[in-house]
């Protein structure tokens, strides 16, 4: 696999094997009744947690039903096939792929949104956010503004990993933000922010698949060397490149479970998400999270 990422000029050839205080704080919750549930996100903003596991924030019902209609989009051909098997498109995958887009993207995802509620009776969006404001004290969570006219960006996206795919390479939403600078600026007072959350609701989980977040601080400049699949490092400007999965790096991995979810600061946080084994593929629901001042939360994906 070529490296991607390697686009600051950085020459550091010397091998890195330094162990770092265990600092991913990852916090397993009984549920969205737990007394916890609701400082889920002021915990993760005061950098008390890393993040939080949430089980059953889905019934079996809701879930089965956003599966099928996830497989039934398969089917149709209407998704996007690459690393990942994806709907709807994200908006950063325009900026990896230096494709243009549309001028009718940011309005979208009305459309979206109601042709899932047609076909399952679920308002996904009303389904996220009402997850999402449990664990934020009760606070407006929103889709993100894309401009003064009533754009925004998706939500939410399906995301399916099966045997056949590759791994979801180590990466911080921070280094995927800064790949597409220029397609973010564009956006002008509407670009992503950097230190977003990551979350994401499993669908139908499988052998392998675990998420992995490596203990590792983010700093400015910091890129994934993928030369080696088998052998990822971050690539650091005062330390030079770290092995990732050999030595030198405390990690957590996590198989999230169907119906559960997981919340983590995927901006600063060094992740990524293990190979599955076997027939049935992971599915997941997710996005992102932007924290604004006010302590409302805008969500994309």
């Amino acid at each position: 696999m070529r490296n991607i990422f390697k686009e600051y000029g950085l020459n550091l050839p010397k091998i890195i094997r330094r162990k770092h205080n265990n600092t991913v704080r990852i916090e397993f919750l009984k549920g969205l009744d737990d007394v916890m549930a609701k400082s889920v996100i002021s915990n993760m903003r005061a950098n008390k947690k890393t993040g939080y596991y949430i089980p059953n924030v889905l019934p079996t019902t809701e879930r089965l039903k956003l599966l099928e209609f996830f497989h039934t989009k398969i089917k149709s051909g209407g998704v996007k096939k690459g690393l990942l098997t994806t709907y709807p498109d994200s908006f950063k995958s325009f900026g990896f792929n230096g494709q243009p887009i549309s001028d009718d993207y940011f309005y979208e995802p009305y459309a979206v949104n109601s042709e899932i509620l047609d076909r399952t009776e679920l308002d996904v969006n009303q389904l996220i956010q009402g997850i999402l404001m449990r664990l934020n004290s009760g606070k407006k969570v929103v889709p993100k503004p894309a401009d003064s006219s009533g754009g925004i960006f998706h939500s939410y996206q399906f995301r399916s990993l099966s045997e056949r795919q590759d791994t979801i390479f180590i990466h911080t939403e921070n280094m995927t933000t800064r790949h597409i600078a220029k397609m973010n600026a564009m956006l002008g007072n509407y670009k992503l922010l950097l230190n977003d959350f990551s979350y994401f609701i499993c669908l139908q989980d499988t052998s392998g698949g675990e998420i992995v977040l490596f203990d590792y601080p983010w700093r400015e400049s910091q890129y994934a060397d993928l030369s080696e699949p088998l052998n990822p490092k971050i690539v650091d400007p005062q330390e030079g490149p770290v092995e990732c999965l050999k030595n030198g790096v405390l990690k957590k991995s996590i198989s999230v479970k169907a119906g559960d979810m997981i919340i983590f600061n995927g901006g600063t946080t060094w992740h990524m998400v293990n190979k599955v084994r076997g027939t049935i593929d992971r599915v997941t629901l997710g996005g992102f999270i932007e924290p604004q001042n006010n302590g409302e939360l805008y969500i994309w994906s």
